[in-house]
């Protein structure tokens, strides 16, 4: 078996992170970010890691096969039962330049490859969300929430993501 990089590397800023989205509380059927996307998804790292919270997602570069890869996610997911109503429903997406520009660059993307995906990466926050009342301020998640793009199943900008990289 290969082995791993011990250490997540730093993404090419060239690269594009993207994100499956397979449930209803994460993309609209009119292609925009669900307004509890990212306060729902951003988690506590497992291991020790130089950042306060991420996302799991994948490199563009590496990904070669993004739609059978979420497809088959979703299966997997309903056949273990713990999510009966999986589906692949599009791709949450950024270019990993663009992401590193907001909010006064508090947001990275690392690759972290695992053992079943090479392409795994982790879109990760610098620092905990402030909270305010009780709660992250509406303006940072809107800032957050406009900076990312989707491509719904179906849609141009879906089978441009898709299409063969030219080499």
């Amino acid at each position: 078996m290969a082995s791993l990089p011990p250490q997540p590397q730093r993404a090419s800023n060239d690269d594009i992170w993207l994100h499956h989205a397979l449930f209803k509380n994460e993309i609209t059927p009119l292609g925009k970010i669900h307004p509890k996307f990212f306060e729902n998804k951003f988690k506590k790292p497992r291991n020790t890691e130089p950042w306060a919270l991420e996302i799991s997602g994948r490199l563009h570069s590496l990904a070669r096969d993004i739609e059978s890869f979420a497809t088959r996610r979703a299966e997997l997911l309903i056949k273990e039962g713990s999510r009966k109503n999986a589906s692949f429903l599009g791709i949450i997406y950024q270019n990993i330049l663009k992401i590193r520009n907001i909010d006064d660059k508090v947001y990275d993307v690392f690759h972290k490859p695992t053992y079943t995906d090479y392409a795994h990466s982790n879109l990760v926050r610098m620092t905990d969300f402030p909270i305010i009342n009780g709660v992250i301020p509406h303006a940072i998640i809107r800032n957050l929430t406009s900076n990312f793009l989707v491509a719904l199943v179906g849609s141009s900008n879906l089978r441009r993501l898709v299409a063969p990289k030219k080499v």
